[in-house]
């Protein structure tokens, strides 16, 4: 039966799962796939590979219990995926999944393939398969690109995929063609570059490995070793004492060639034994490792229950990185899910909760919009990048602050119909409004004096006069006026849509605004219009009126200003310099000077009256339009719109007299909708919720639960286990291919001053940072080591450091300096008294680059050099104590493009007696000078920063309960108890409390001496 086979891949696949915590965990992401998880956490594949008759099959028959085809020569034609999967019932589903390059007929036909299998029928579908594929029959093709899939489920299944492949070769013979090699190796390849494959390189024994070519496959791929595990096969067909057998040990000793997860040795079944059970198999390789030259090796390299255990690690620490990951990304599901079901509210079907709906979002809408207008962004609804627009259109009172300085600054700029300039000048905006020169705004204003002259006297004029120049020159303030009420309104309507969008659903959300919400806002506009316009009548149509005296004082800054203007123009014609400029031995002829003034004041009465009735106008204007602006500000926008902004919801008519669209929040179909929107929601939510308890327990109980063997081991894993205060970090210093001698004396110098937490390389290292950084992750892991110091030069980029700082092992970011060869010096360079190991710096920076409020290559040197020093936390700190001091200093900016220059020196302390309590500090140089250039960087991404900069919960002080202190500073405790029956009190061991014979009138005595007697 099918399910007999789902069991016995259960029973034979169950030990790659560590603990229940694993088990649960991948469970969970698994039923997290169809809510968006699975791009992050993939089910992890095991891909074994390697030459013709290696023993791959047989490998995989041994970790999962299927009878894979095995056989002398190709007898692996197709890629087979073993997949496992956790579920209810037991059962073994056989399917074929087309290869590239199928035309559409035959990928019908093989979809078309659908099997149920138990252990006996498993050989007769691997045949059916292959007539499938087209692999049987005289002049089929040998291999074939099509997939056979088997899906097994039951309840104890791990979550993970086996892939069996088709074995390399390299020479063709009658049976197997280039095209063939080629077609396998592009085959194998392929699934090696998946970056959730664990690769099983396996190797034979019995045939030299430079014949094997899937180790050279998995070095170009792998190159780190971060994913291959090396297999040696057949250890029993090499002769015993052979220099074949002697190389094969050392190479499972990980001496010949390495790898990072080492090797490992299986015995497989021989033609004679091919019909053993799993428990003789077992028992024969045990057998034979027990009497071979194999026994040196560690026992947990031999065999495939050791196998089982390694591979179970290899899945769990996949599974492990993209844990963070993954769980930032279910924190903001809960965090969507939660929202979304706030905004879907409870159920709705009658009026009453209706009602009872309206009314908490108006509540909630009022509390929202009066922080809005405020300008108080405590909420969690405020909460994001002030950059961003959808928070700037939240934050209403930042949007109508920025909206009104705008309309003051263009009402200042363009508020007045014609600019008046002078004759020697130039209008500011032409493109914008008229212009002309004074001398024929003056001819105006005299015209405007003749048509409206009445009784005064001359070298007057007539008031009126002012009011017709004013009305005429204030103009445009109307169509201003009107943009900005528009503006307001769409501002309070955009933060009344972000409002809603975060109290109701959408569809509640289109409702609301378009009943309630646009009505009431385009009431409020037109509100605010009526009071715009009854500012702007008195200035249209009334005369000009006030009583401010900044009008006169105006009229005598304007009339001196021109005044001014004309000095300086005669100056400047006299002797070619204003007077405030001309140095003293110039010579001025005062003759024309005079007479220069003297034109300025000819008495002329109708220009000195059009001159003055202009200079009135002018004064009178400015003083109108900076009360006008206020007025606009605060009795119109304020007042009208803004402060009645709370109320829009709180004042709705009756549930029977609100608009239909309003009335049908949710009937009919709607509401059918709305509750599966609702059920699937929370069960999303509770998926979610389980996988970050499963995550959080995985934590909290280890992700390794290996026990360690020895003490030295025990304090190796308790060193790497998290803590609530982090360690001093533990930089690695490495240099590339192509590296100057400079760039290595720098790394020699930073690794001596960050001694004894600095570890480097001397050999060469081909690593390019900003392309690939597996390489540093993987020096970081395997060193323990949190930031990295990488030293290269080349043409493009000579000089260079990158420093990389990781978490968990994985980049975070990473800063390129490139440092400048002519004033470097080394610390040898320096005839000063050097600094001890272990003492720690006191770092100075100054410059305002590294203050800046925006991140940026500056303040991540900051941060990066102030990790590369930091030590552990100290309470206290002795001046005494500090030896040395690192001084980091950018240039200011300039304003060109180039980028400050970072400065490093370090200067040693030294404290002299003085005569008096507090000594004499010295500072002096002691090297090493370095300046840099920042380059490029990478910027640690959001969740991965979030989740470095996480502090655990029980670092939090505990709130103390019970606990008090009174006012002379003493404390008091309180004890609560339950009602204590001193009767029922256990005494037995408290001999003061022991029932007396005398007080029990020796009764119980009595029962004792006859309880004595009857045992006699």
């Amino acid at each position: 039966m099918a399910g007999d086979l789902a069991e016995q891949i259960s029973q034979k696949t169950s030990g790659l799962i560590q603990s229940s915590n694993h088990r649960d965990l991948l469970d969970v992401v698994d039923s997290l796939r169809p809510h968006g998880i699975s791009h992050y956490v993939d089910l992890p594949q095991i891909i074994v590979c390697g030459s013709q008759s290696s023993g791959k099959s047989s490998t995989l028959e041994s970790l999962s219990g299927i009878a894979f085809p095995v056989a002398e020569g190709p007898c692996t034609r197709f890629a087979t995926e073993l997949i496992l999967r956790r579920g209810n019932k037991l059962e073994t589903r056989v399917h074929i999944q087309p290869g590239v390059g199928r035309s559409e007929e035959d990928r019908r036909r093989l979809s078309a393939f659908s099997r149920t299998s138990d252990q006996k029928d498993f050989p007769k579908i691997i045949r059916a398969a292959k007539t499938a594929m087209g692999l049987a029959g005289d002049g089929a093709k040998v291999y074939s690109t099509d997939v056979l899939r088997i899906e097994s489920t039951s309840p104890t299944a791990p979550n993970l995929m086996l892939v069996d492949l088709p074995g390399l070769f390299g020479a063709s013979d009658k049976d197997q063609s280039d095209d063939d090699a080629a077609l396998v190796q592009k085959l194998v390849t392929d699934y090696m570059h998946q970056k959730r494959s664990i690769i099983l390189a396996v190797v034979t024994a019995d045939n030299p490995i430079a014949n094997q070519p899937v180790t050279k496959f998995a070095r170009d791929i792998d190159p780190t070793g971060v994913r291959t595990l090396g297999l040696i096969t057949k250890p029993d067909k090499v002769e015993r004492g052979s220099d074949s057998e002697k190389y094969y040990v050392e190479l499972a000793q990980n001496q010949n060639m390495k790898l990072n997860f080492g090797w490992h040795v299986l015995r497989n079944k021989g033609h004679a034994t091919m019909d053993d059970t799993a428990e003789e198999r077992d028992a024969r390789e045990a057998a034979f490792f027990e009497d071979s030259v194999w026994n040196t090796l560690d026992a947990s390299q031999l065999g495939v229950k050791a196998l089982r255990a390694r591979l179970r690690r290899i899945l769990w620490k996949q599974i492990q990185q993209g844990l963070p990951a993954v769980k930032s990304d279910v924190q903001s599901g809960i965090k969507d899910c939660n929202q979304k079901l706030a905004q879907l509210g409870t159920a709705r079907s009658t009026r009453k909760e209706k009602h009872a709906y309206l009314q908490r979002i108006s509540s909630r809408l009022s509390v929202l919009v009066r922080a809005a207008i405020d300008g108080v962004y405590s909420d969690l609804f405020f909460e994001s990048y002030p950059r961003q627009q959808d928070a700037f259109e939240r934050r209403l009172r930042a949007n109508v602050q920025n909206i009104l300085t705008n309309y003051a600054e263009e009402m200042r700029v363009d508020g007045h119909a014609l600019e008046i300039v002078e004759g020697y000048e130039r209008p500011r905006r032409t493109n914008r409004f008229k212009y002309a020169t004074r001398k024929e705004y003056l001819k105006e204003v005299k015209t405007l004096m003749v048509e409206c002259r009445g009784r005064e006297l001359p070298g007057t004029f007539n008031p009126l006069v002012v009011g017709d120049l004013f009305s005429r020159q204030c103009k445009p303030w109307e169509s201003i006026t009107q943009k900005l009420v528009e503006r307001i309104h769409e501002a309070a309507l955009n933060t009344f849509n972000k409002v809603l969008s975060e109290l109701c659903d959408q569809n509640t959300r289109s409702r609301l605004m378009k009943g309630l919400v646009r009505p009431s806002l385009h009431r409020l506009r037109q509100d605010l219009k009526d009071k715009v316009d009854e500012f702007l009548k008195p200035h249209l149509t009334v005369h000009p009126i006030t009583y401010n005296d900044w009008l006169v004082r105006n009229v005598q800054d304007i009339q001196e200003e021109r005044h001014d203007r004309n000095f300086d123009s005669l100056s400047q014609q006299l002797c070619g310099a204003t007077v405030a400029t001309a140095s003293e031995s110039e010579e001025v002829n005062l003759k024309f000077l005079l007479e220069g003034l003297r034109d300025e004041t000819t008495p002329d009465v109708e220009e000195y009256s059009s001159s003055l009735a202009a200079d009135v106008a002018a004064a009178y204007y400015q003083v109108a339009l900076k009360k006008f602006i206020d007025d606009v500000s605060v009795n119109a926008i304020e007042t009208c719109l803004i402060q009645r902004l709370p109320d829009v919801l709180a004042a709705e008519p009756p549930l029977d007299r609100l608009p239909p669209s309003v009335n049908r929040l949710e009937v009919g179909p709607q509401n059918s909708a709305t509750t599966d929107n609702r059920k699937i929601t929370n069960r999303s939510s509770s998926r979610m919720s389980h996988f970050a308890f499963c995550s959080d327990d995985a934590e909290t109980n280890g992700l390794d639960d290996r026990k360690p063997r020895s003490a030295r081991s025990k304090r190796a894993l308790e060193k790497k286990a998290p803590k609530n205060v982090e360690n001093p970090k533990t930089v690695l210093f490495l240099r590339g291919t192509s590296c100057s001698q400079i760039v290595q004396d720098a790394l020699t110098d930073l690794y001596e001053l960050r001694r004894p937490l600095s570890k480097k390389f001397t050999k060469k290292n081909e690593i390019h940072p900003f392309e690939s950084a597996a390489s540093l992750e993987f020096f970081s892991e395997k060193n323990d080591c949190s930031m990295l110091c990488f030293g290269s030069s080349s043409k493009k980029r000579p000089h260079t450091l990158t420093i990389v700082r990781t978490f968990d092992h994985k980049t975070l970011d990473m800063l390129e300096l490139h440092l400048d060869p002519e004033s470097f010096r080394r610390i040898s360079q320096f005839k000063t008294r050097k600094f001890a190991i272990g003492l720690r710096p006191m770092m100075v920076f100054s410059g305002t680059a590294f203050e800046s409020p925006v991140n940026n290559e500056y303040t991540m040197f900051k941060s990066m050099f102030i990790d590369m020093f930091k030590g552990e936390v100290s309470d206290k700190i002795d001046v005494e104590g500090l030896q040395y001091i690192v001084s980091v200093s950018a240039d200011e900016p300039t304003g060109d493009d180039a980028k400050p220059t970072i400065r490093l020196r370090l200067y040693l302390i030294t404290t002299k007696r003085s005569g008096q309590r507090l000594p004499r500090v010295e500072v002096e140089e002691m090297g090493p000078r370095m300046d840099f250039r920042v380059g490029r960087m990478n910027e640690p991404e959001e969740a991965a920063w979030k989740e470095a900069m996480r502090k655990p919960k029980s670092t939090e002080e505990k709130t103390k309960k019970n606990v008090s202190t009174d006012l002379l500073g003493d404390k008091m405790g309180r004890i609560h108890l339950g009602r204590q029956d001193l009767g029922e009190l256990q005494t037995r061991k408290m001999k003061g409390l022991k029932r007396n014979q005398d007080l029990d009138g020796g009764a119980d005595h009595e029962v004792a001496e006859t309880a004595k007697r009857q045992k006699r």
